[in-house]
């Protein structure tokens, strides 16, 4: 579809506003769809403009459109870009079923924009809500503890082997 290709070429350079202009439009030619959105999303990341990310994400809502990982990682991309990580944190609260897509996303997010105390608690927050930390997880927990947090990273490190994950997978 022209709407999904022009919507993606607005993406990689931030071009967020003519991507909310061409989802606009093509919201009068077409149904709303996802793919739309989520490829708007994706140039509001780019840019970091993270309120504007959160009003689109409730726009689908509203639109009874479905976000999916793909819509997560964007939304929560823009917050992180703009160190609005506390967003993020907001964002996986509100789920009603989170998954490790979902977790690994807001960990990444939150590391990047240097807050590693929130990784942390995401890392604590999931076996509480029935999510097996996976090797990928424990990864970004780690690099997250790198500035500053070493001792808290060779806690995680040491506790390793009770969670059943092998510390040479970890990279």
């Amino acid at each position: 579809d022209i709407y999904a290709d022009v919507l993606a070429a607005c993406g990689p350079g931030g071009h967020w506003e003519q991507a909310l202009s061409i989802l606009s439009e093509s919201q009068r030619e077409l149904p709303p769809s996802e793919l739309f959105f989520n490829r708007a999303l994706l140039a509001l990341a780019s840019a970091g403009e993270w309120q504007q990310a959160l009003l689109r994400l409730d726009e689908m809502r509203d639109k009874e459109l479905t976000p999916d990982a793909r819509t997560y990682d964007a939304v929560m991309s823009a917050c992180g870009k703009a160190g609005a990580w506390q967003k993020v944190l907001e964002l996986v609260d509100s789920q009603a079923m989170p998954s490790q897509a979902i977790y690994s996303t807001a960990m990444r997010v939150c590391a990047e924009a240097g807050a590693p105390e929130a990784v942390l608690s995401l890392l604590d927050a999931m076996p509480g809500k029935g999510i097996a930390v996976g090797e990928q997880t424990f990864a970004i927990a780690l690099r997250a503890c790198k500035n500053g947090f070493w001792e808290t990273g060779l806690r995680l490190f040491a506790s390793m082997p009770e969670r059943q994950i092998p510390q040479t997978s970890v990279a």
